[in-house]
């Protein structure tokens, strides 16, 4: 899924008409997108059930205590890949100040100003509530992601409190009805964006996140829920359909859905938690071979690649640019193996030094 992220991210290779080979088929970052919001809230949520849950049941959920403690538990989820998200941004601002000076006119101290300005707010990662795309994607445009998950997890303990009260052992029933929900304030954050500055609520905006958060925790109850009774018999032939399934939604997917955004989104949400369930029960053959220790290790590696790529992709681009008139697919193929391999070794290193501890 992170592959298919870093692929839609090479939008040089695509053209003005959107008819062309990328635009077609490898620009749709869609699913993989709802899936990584979904994935971590199946993961939290499979913890609550076989481990301590964050907030006790009797614990008051309006107390100070209880919103340090939403915020602490925030701050501890990010804090593996938060020293990454600031490098990453940081070495993106020498080439927007080149790109502000010989692009778009600014003085050297007026480019300096806009990026400094940016280099202040990243570090909150809450850019993203802000709903103002360039705000939400400034220095790292994939940053966002990363704020959304950090306003997400804030708000983990109460989302967590409110499943296992409300949601257990009726998931089947809500998870319809957040589907539903999220479509139709995904429509509204659109009108909202056109009329107002709020033009990335719709997107990448944790306000619309936590939609697909949630249907990562109640696909976890439903898994839960079914669990013994479906052992065993979901295997290999449950996995490739659901891959298969997965596979055309994402590199046909601009032909099958053309002007149906909010379908193909609902499209998008629907096969992501088809793909959790299947592959959460292990019974097949491609699951097993997800388990396999590299895909072990690509896989604990993929915010580390997410976080990477596009800073990557913006200086290649940028100083190719300098001797070339135009990128290519060689180009392409570079900066995603560069942010594959800067990604797997900082990974290595970052377990490395865990052990030591």
């Amino acid at each position: 899924m992170i592959l298919v992220i870093v692929l839609s991210h090479l939008e040089f290779l695509g053209g003005d008409s959107q008819r062309n080979v990328y635009d077609l088929f490898l620009h749709n970052p869609g699913l993989a997108v709802s899936f990584f919001f979904m994935v971590s809230g199946f993961g939290l949520t499979y913890r609550a059930f076989t481990g301590k849950r964050v907030l006790s049941p009797d614990q008051p959920i309006w107390r100070p205590e209880t919103l340090k403690l939403c915020v602490c538990y925030g701050i501890r989820r990010v804090r593996k890949v938060y020293g990454l998200y600031l490098l990453t941004c940081l070495l993106t601002v020498p080439v927007f100040v080149y790109m502000g000076m010989t692009q778009q006119g600014q003085t050297l101290m007026d480019a300096l100003l806009r990026n400094g300005i940016k280099v202040l707010i990243m570090p909150t990662l809450l850019q993203s509530a802000s709903g103002i795309a360039s705000l939400a994607t400034l220095l790292n445009g994939v940053g966002w992601f990363l704020s959304s998950m950090f306003v997400l997890y804030m708000a983990y303990p109460l989302l967590e409190r409110w499943n296992f009260q409300r949601a257990v052992g009726k998931a089947q029933y809500w998870l319809p009805a957040v589907l539903g929900v999220g479509a139709i304030t995904r429509a509204g954050f659109v009108y909202i964006g056109s009329v107002t500055p709020l033009d990335y609520l719709y997107y990448g905006s944790p306000y619309i996140r936590v939609f697909e958060f949630a249907l990562g925790m109640l696909v976890c109850d439903l898994y839960m829920q079914y669990r013994n009774k479906l052992q065993g018999k979901i295997g290999t032939s449950a996995e490739l359909a659901v891959t298969a399934a997965v596979l055309v939604c994402v590199f046909a997917g601009a032909i099958l859905f053309q002007g149906a955004g909010w379908l193909a989104n609902l499209t998008e949400q629907a096969l992501a938690l088809c793909l959790i369930f299947v592959f959460a029960f292990e019974g097949g053959k491609l699951s097993a071979l997800l388990g396999s220790e590299m895909m072990v290790s690509l896989g604990s590696a993929s915010m580390y690649i997410f976080l990477t790529h596009y800073c990557l992709r913006i200086h290649i681009c940028q100083w190719i640019g300098l001797f070339v008139t135009s990128e290519t697919w060689a180009d392409g193929i570079c900066v995603a193996g560069i942010a594959v391999f800067t990604a797997l070794w900082t990974a290595f290193l970052v377990k490395k030094e865990a052990r030591k501890k």
